[in-house]
């Protein structure tokens, strides 16, 4: 008998979920840290000088894209 009741303890989380009847929020999105000396530096170096993508790669990522809009319904992207 114990465990049946240890093994339904794991196996049924969503109804004492329910039975808890509380409400969970998100949590608050922190600031975004601002980047000093030799890491804004490299940052901004990559920012200008991006990594090169292949002409496979890129049609790769459209159809991906085109994929996923097509199962989408309401999509706005």
């Amino acid at each position: 008998m114990q465990i049946f009741l240890h093994i339904s303890k794991k196996c049924c989380t969503f109804a004492s979920a329910k039975v808890k009847k509380t409400k969970t929020m998100a949590r608050p999105i922190r600031e975004t840290p601002i980047l000093f000396g030799d890491e804004a530096r490299r940052f901004e170096m990559q920012m200008l000088n991006p990594k090169p993508v292949s002409a496979e790669q890129k049609e790769r990522m459209i159809s991906d894209y085109e994929f996923l809009r097509s199962r989408c319904v309401n999509c706005t992207f």
